[in-house]
């Protein structure tokens, strides 16, 4: 939790996303303003110069990746209204229910591909447990989920709930209603 206060840094050490989960945090970078309030996520990547101010008690969830070149040090916000396009759906083979509609927009891509960031949607379905071959941060945007691994431990998420699943985490998928999130996805090589 952070209380109102200001800071800056004068180089970003790694990719990182962040995730406002209460309150509101403002990054100033060159001409650039974000203001970023509750539900809201951006990346600030690798290198990046910016200050920052909070006007009262913030909570801010991040995850970091130091494995990024910093090509780019422009702080990309998530877009809070994407323009999600068709995207793959879960191999038919683990699917209990019909193919979900998915659709997905990457709004970041660390310059390595292992980190992605961005929006993705969902129609119902239910799938067997998968094993996870990356990272993955979730930040629910709409909808209920519920996740059960091989042992019977099942966590339910909803609306503003912000979850990581591990890599080579086995777990089911059951959306009963339309799910979005905003995802960070690490694939370490």
């Amino acid at each position: 939790m952070l209380a109102a206060d200001t800071g800056a840094v004068s180089v970003q050490p790694a990719d990182e996303i962040l995730v406002v989960s209460e309150g509101s945090i403002t990054l100033k970078q060159a001409q650039r303003t974000f203001t970023l309030k509750a539900g809201s996520s951006a990346v600030i990547p690798q290198g990046a110069t910016f200050s920052w101010s909070t006007q009262g008690p913030a909570s801010i969830i991040f995850m970091r990746y130091r494995g990024g070149q910093g090509a780019n040090s422009n702080i990309v916000p998530i877009d809070d209204a994407p323009q999600l396009e068709p995207s793959g759906t879960p191999p038919a083979e683990l699917l209990l229910t019909p193919a979900p509609q998915c659709r997905n927009q990457t709004d970041y891509r660390s310059s390595d591909g292992q980190l992605i960031c961005g929006t993705w949607d969902s129609t119902p379905y239910q799938r067997t447990a998968m094993s996870y071959p990356h990272y993955e941060l979730m930040h629910l945007l709409d909808g209920r989920v519920t996740l059960m691994d091989e042992t019977g431990r099942a966590g339910t998420f909803s609306r503003g709930d912000v979850f990581l699943v591990e890599q080579h985490a086995r777990c089911s998928w059951d959306s009963r209603e339309n799910v979005a999130k905003v995802y960070a996805i690490y694939r370490p090589t």
